[in-house]
């Protein structure tokens, strides 16, 4: 049992008395102090739930800001790739203009898998003789393009034009040279910015 004094008369009194055995004064319960910590924990609660409420909208809103200040909601913002994918490859003969001998250009069509523009690829090229040996292999810029040009968009498919692709070494009639069968197209590198 413990011993508190009267708030009336400063008396000792028991915590179990109701009243003062010397001035008759009711005496409170002690249930404030339980109270105050009660409310003092729902507060901290309420005031832990805004907080980690707000962090999470505003982690959230990093994640997807478009840079606009608006609130853009495609999944596409929130990872960017930059990745490209070959559909095939070939070797095409032409005569060529500057010394009429006969010669071959390798042509590619590739699409853009990713979810950003491309304006540069970079490709290994093998080209093949007709039994599979591996005559040539360069690492070669199959496409760019300026930085303010649209680029290959997310989906599109690119084709060599004609007249242009990387031009394999040699030309019919040249002492050694085998005309290529095949050319294995590998991308190398996918760039969003060309840097020109």
């Amino acid at each position: 049992m413990a011993i508190r004094k009267c708030m009336e008369c400063g008396n000792g009194v028991s915590t179990k008395a109701e009243s003062c055995p010397k001035c008759g004064a009711v005496l409170k319960k002690n249930t404030g102090c339980c109270l105050a910590y009660i409310a003092l924990g729902i507060l901290v609660l309420f005031a832990l739930c805004v907080f980690g409420s707000l962090v999470v909208l505003v982690v959230i809103g990093s994640l997807v800001d478009d840079g606009s200040g608006g609130f853009n909601k495609t999944p596409s913002n929130f990872i960017k790739t930059t990745r490209a994918r070959v559909l095939s490859s070939e070797p095409v003969s032409f005569i060529s203009p500057g010394n009429g001998k006969r010669m071959q250009q390798v042509h590619v069509t590739w699409e853009n898998t990713g979810t950003t523009p491309i304006r540069v690829v970079d490709a290994d090229i093998i080209s093949r003789d007709s039994v599979g040996n591996i005559l040539e292999r360069h690492n070669y810029t199959i496409y760019a393009e300026f930085d303010h040009s649209p680029g290959v968009r997310p989906g599109e498919i690119y084709t060599t034009p004609a007249g242009e692709g990387f031009i394999l070494s040699g030309y019919r009639g040249l002492p050694g040279y085998t005309e290529a069968q095949t050319v294995d197209v590998r991308i190398t590198n996918v760039l969003e910015k060309s840097g020109m």
